[in-house]
């Protein structure tokens, strides 16, 4: 109806775009000096490092075209320059500011000549400054943040689903901290396992990993979760011996379903996962779809030492700094130099590539995004039954304004993997590209439901959605809270 009228005409924040619309904005002094704008991804690259800078230019413009008198100042001592309320740093790496927010195509909708601009400042057009501002760097955050806290939209899920299950952080018997990237990779492969079964929800790693070392009883972190099943486990690593201890209970009825002790050879890791997830599904008498039983042994290595290296490179890339990324990616190359058809050590790869796309590392954003899809479509030669390679793929094609493309290889992904929940949210960063909001809120609360500790970057992308939808109070909410929960993001220097 109307609102659906108002919200085609509120296009999304980060939406491919004219680079002229920038150039527009931001026509300021110092612009042309510290910024140059390129198009190609769909996505404004400037060099100078001044990017706090950027970030209270836009903040002025919008609040300039919108009315109102709000922007962020800032002046530190030596460095006032080009404008006289903004903060500049020295030149350092070039930083990646998209995708282009339309946001700005909106605001120089409304020049100085139109009636909005004529009106006195309102609380609604300072709210709308407000909401601009805050959105104008969604593009930046997406897939950066993995700060946790309770959900913006109601997950689609309840308590009593009978095969709702979450795998809690397995401890570590070895007592070396140095292996707790063993304990945590065998935790994560049996998630990643139990998420390809379509009769199964299973809760991301991201918030069981928020119960490490947590005393709660099985019952309570199934309330708190919404999952009536809960894993737990153990790992003791010496020399070439591994033992692994799994219980499985129904936290609603609080009983044991299985439990299993294996004491093998470290060279036997794989038959015992293997082994493991077919207990897990014969004791919760799940029926499994066609290929979903090829999906669970299929693995391609053998290399236990290639295995090491890939599990390394997964705990470093999860840590999500510039220079443990570098390290992550040493290892998924040792893994596939162990391993030439090992795909998850591919995809590994690729999303560390992806992941410095986002962050915008190394020379060139463009190289990174063209690596990573290099790497995936490689992956996806040798298996194309693993969701990563679909996620990056859909990813890259997103960045690069192929929507129809991105929203496939999104499905598709989602597909391979039923409990994907990052999966999920890049559908609805997708669909709000697409111009399709309240579809994209829908994608939203299937990931919510699936990562119940809600990471801060659903709530940015359930803000900008809002937004979309001409919710501007609930879009402020979201996206203030996002801000409080992680206050290190970048869309805090607003």
């Amino acid at each position: 109806g109307d609102r659906r009228h108002r919200a085609a005409h509120r296009r999304p924040i980060g939406q491919y775009g004219a680079m002229s619309e920038f150039a527009e904005i931001l026509a300021a002094p110092g612009v042309e000096e510290h910024c140059e704008l390129r198009s190609g991804l769909g996505f404004m690259a400037y060099h100078g490092g001044n990017l706090e800078w950027l970030t209270d230019v836009i903040a002025e413009r919008a609040a300039e075209r919108s009315g109102a008198s709000f922007y962020a100042v800032r002046q530190p001592e030596g460095m006032r320059r080009h404008l006289p309320s903004t903060r500049v740093r020295p030149a350092e790496s070039p930083m990646l500011v998209a995708p282009l927010p339309t946001v700005v195509g909106q605001v120089a909708d409304a020049g100085k000549d139109s009636p909005a601009a004529a009106e006195a400042p309102s609380s609604g057009s300072w709210r709308k400054a407000a909401v601009i501002a805050l959105v104008v760097l969604l593009g930046l955050v997406w897939l950066v943040s993995r700060q946790f806290q309770t959900g913006p939209a109601e997950p689609q899920t309840t308590a009593s689903e009978p095969h709702a299950l979450a795998v809690l952080p397995f401890e570590n018997l070895t007592r070396d901290p140095e292996q707790d990237y063993f304990t945590d990779g065998i935790t994560e492969d049996l998630i990643t396992d139990l998420s390809k079964l379509s009769s199964l929800r299973v809760v991301a790693r991201s918030s069981v990993m928020a119960y490490r070392n947590n005393m709660d009883t099985d019952h309570q972190i199934g309330l708190e979760l919404g999952v009536r099943y809960i894993v737990r486990g153990s790992v003791q690593r010496a020399g070439q011996r591994l033992r692994i201890n799994v219980r499985l209970t129904d936290a609603r009825e609080d009983r044991n379903r299985w439990a299993e002790r294996y004491d093998r050879e470290l060279s036997d890791i794989f038959r015992m996962q293997d082994e493991i997830t077919a207990r897990v599904v014969a004791a919760l008498e799940i029926e499994l779809a066609p290929g979903e039983r090829q999906r669970l042994t299929r693995r391609y290595v053998t290399s236990v030492e290639a295995y090491d290296e890939f599990l390394r490179g997964l705990d470093l890339m999860g840590r999500r700094s510039g220079g443990e990324n570098d390290m992550a990616k040493t290892h998924f190359e040792q893994a596939i130099a162990l391993e030439p058809r090992f795909a998850r050590a591919h995809a590994g790869l690729a999303q560390a590539y992806a992941q410095d796309a986002v962050y915008n590392r190394g020379p060139k954003v463009t190289q990174s995004l063209a690596r990573a899809e290099t790497l995936a479509r490689k992956g996806l030669e040798i298996d194309d039954t693993l969701p990563q390679l679909r996620f990056v793929i859909g990813m890259v094609e997103m960045f690069n304004g192929n929507l129809e493309t991105a929203m496939a290889e999104a499905v598709h992904a989602i597909e391979l993997k039923p409990s994907y929940a990052d999966g999920y949210g890049l559908l609805a960063r997708i669909m709000h590209f697409a111009g399709r909001p309240e579809e994209g809120r829908e994608a939203l609360a299937q990931a919510i439901g699936l990562n119940p500790r809600v990471p801060s970057l659903y709530r940015f992308v359930d803000g900008a959605l809002l937004y979309q939808l001409d919710r501007d109070d609930e879009a402020i909410v979201q996206l203030t809270e996002s801000v409080n929960v992680s206050p290190n993001l970048l869309l805090s220097l607003l």
